[in-house]
């Protein structure tokens, strides 16, 4: 069973963090969908690690310029994912002066903001965020995902095993749990280097990006075809 329910340069700098640990709170739902598909598992396609996992950014906030990022709430768990990066703001200084490896860009997960899981802050608009900086200077942790393929074929008899939520405006759907009987968790098994996780995105088909109601009607009609999952 597939479930999917719709709910100054010198100032800004980075730092590589090894791992990152996130508390959980829940933001409110929103409308709900629901779809079905079945996954066969393929041999798993080899992981990026041209880029740093998690890192520590500061912006610097003294000038009262905007952050211009775009954010997507989907993520009920583990904070708002980076939906567009504008031209001009704050973020966009930061990437203009920072290594091309640690900039911020579209898919990278804001996962705590001056130290505190950025899950508290609920519904995150760029103005909270902002709002939050202290003094001059904003901290945002940031994980970067890997792009991975998954072969589906709802011709197999054995169920899928995952529960999935999305947001109208969402990019993709969020996997929000997975069944240790199903076929996500025989991949997992079969792939250990290379597993689906809670908290993860599906956000394409056969190697484009597609909007989240899209996703899902396509994923309902059709047999075979390749899903494209941004892994945390």
């Amino acid at each position: 069973m597939f479930n999917c329910c719709c709910t100054t340069e010198d100032q800004n700098e980075f730092r590589p963090i090894p791992s990152a640990g996130y508390t959980s709170e829940k933001y409110p739902a929103e409308e709900p969908g629901s779809m079905m598909a079945e996954l066969s598992v393929p041999a798993a396609p080899a992981a990026s690690t041209s880029k740093p996992a998690v890192f520590e950014v500061d912006l610097d906030m003294s000038s009262g310029n905007p952050l211009g990022i775009l954010l997507d709430n989907a993520d009920e768990d583990f904070g708002p994912m980076i939906k567009d990066v504008a031209g001009v703001g704050s973020v966009a200084l930061y990437n203009a002066n920072c290594s091309p490896e640690c900039k911020i860009e579209t898919f990278d997960r804001i996962e705590s903001v001056n130290g505190k899981s950025s899950s508290i802050f609920g519904k995150s608009s760029e103005e909270e965020l902002r709002l939050a900086s202290e003094g001059s200077k904003l901290s945002l942790v940031i994980r970067k995902p890997q792009r991975r393929a998954i072969n589906i074929d709802k011709s197999s008899g054995k169920a899928m095993g995952v529960n999935m939520t999305y947001k109208k405006a969402s990019v993709g759907i969020v996997v929000k749990s997975i069944d240790s009987h199903g076929l996500i968790a025989d991949w997992n098994a079969a792939n250990p280097e290379c597993t689906v996780m809670i908290g993860d995105r599906i956000v394409g088909m056969n190697g484009e990006d597609v909007k989240s109601s899209e996703l899902i009607a396509m994923m309902k009609s059709r047999t075979k075809f390749n899903l494209e999952i941004m892994s945390y």
